[in-house]
């Protein structure tokens, strides 16, 4: 089985419960409220992700880089934390 096939199976089985959870939040704002109103709170469980995403991934990442920076030490984006020289 191609190696591309695996990866994309194993990102739909990752986000399978997120991706369903908002179905049937969307299904069940529409049932309440109407489509607009189901229209509006998909952007925002969207718009709230992008938020979590930027505060939680992005933000404490520029502050390692800035620091590193400031330190003078040699900034490798690409290498994962802990790894030596040995292994880049």
């Amino acid at each position: 089985m191609n190696i591309y096939i695996l990866e994309w199976l194993n990102l739909l089985l990752r986000w399978t419960p997120v991706v369903t959870a908002i179905a049937w939040t969307c299904a069940a704002v529409a049932g309440a409220l109407g489509f607009l109103a189901a229209f509006l709170t998909v952007g925002a469980m969207m718009a709230t992700a992008m938020g979590a995403n930027v505060f939680f991934w992005t933000i404490p990442g520029q502050k390692k880089v800035i620091a590193q920076m400031l330190a003078g030490s040699l900034i490798r984006p690409g290498e994962p934390e802990g790894c030596d020289a040995a292994h880049a």
